[in-house]
């Protein structure tokens, strides 16, 4: 496990911060909701590249909720250390 691997994200469905992976699409740990790692692209590219579609399908609308998850579920020790170390 590496810290990169992992971020912090909110997770609009159920109102908490989540740890996810910081690559792809991953389900809520909480709720199961589709969350991308929107806050990598904030911290690389200052946000969403305006004109550019999101590499993860985000679109801002109701539909983000149900994009398809791409990540595995993380486990309990992921989150502990992520914790940790984010």
């Amino acid at each position: 496990m590496k810290a990169e691997d992992y971020t912090i994200e909110y997770c609009p469905f159920c109102d908490t911060d989540q740890v996810i992976h910081s690559h792809g699409v991953t389900a809520c740990p909480s709720c199961g909701a589709s969350l991308a790692p929107c806050s990598v692209c904030s911290e690389e590219w200052g946000g969403c590249i305006v004109g550019s579609p999101c590499p993860y399908g985000c679109t801002g609308g109701p539909e983000d909720a149900n994009k398809p998850i791409t990540m595995p579920s993380l486990t309990a020790e992921e989150i502990a250390f992520a914790l940790q170390h984010l």
